[in-house]
């Protein structure tokens, strides 16, 4: 299966993540507007044990509806860092009792060692494709730069007005001339 991007790298090409604390836990959805629902998911002590055991059953007994395993491997492949986990615990996505993010970021990536995932969910596959038909589309990713550059702090948007007013008023007056 196809790698999906990790949340940081679509944070930075401005998908705009959200918790979704309605729908089941296995239930990702992408929508036109740039935005990513992700239902939430506690992390303590336990997690990792009950995944684990939750994804072994599925090998064993389920291994062609195997919902949890996906849902864990996408996990997997949206964290990487412990910079991921921070903006899924900014997002209210990950409850994060562990403290240390970077424990998550490492208890997540050992999940899908030898897990043998022979049929993903085609909801997961088409969710692969929707992220990166937005990721590698240049625009997304220039109008996120310009928004985390240019209108993140109301002293930097008054700074583009007044440079953009001042460039309109310069060429008023070229024309004038």
């Amino acid at each position: 299966m196809k790698r999906s991007r990790s949340v940081s790298q679509l944070h930075e090409a401005g998908m705009k993540l959200e918790a979704d604390q309605e729908s089941s836990v296995t239930r990702m959805q992408y929508s036109e507007g740039k935005m990513l629902n992700i239902p939430g998911i506690m992390v303590s002590d336990w997690t990792e044990t009950m995944l684990r055991n939750v994804v072994a059953f599925e090998q064993c007994r389920h291994p062609l509806s195997g919902y949890i395993t996906d849902y864990v491997c996408l996990l997997d492949d949206l964290i990487d860092t412990e910079k991921d986990v921070e903006i899924l615990v900014e997002k209210k996505i990950v409850m994060n009792l562990l403290g240390d993010s970077n424990e998550v970021a490492s208890m997540v990536n050992k999940l899908c060692k030898n897990v043998m995932v022979t049929n993903t969910n085609t909801d997961y596959i088409s969710l692969y494709e929707e992220i990166d038909k937005f990721c590698d589309n240049p625009y997304h990713k220039y109008n996120a730069i310009f928004v985390r550059e240019y209108w993140s702090t109301p002293w930097k948007i008054a700074s583009v007005i007044a440079a953009t007013l001042l460039l309109l008023l310069t060429f008023i007056q070229t024309i004038e001339k």
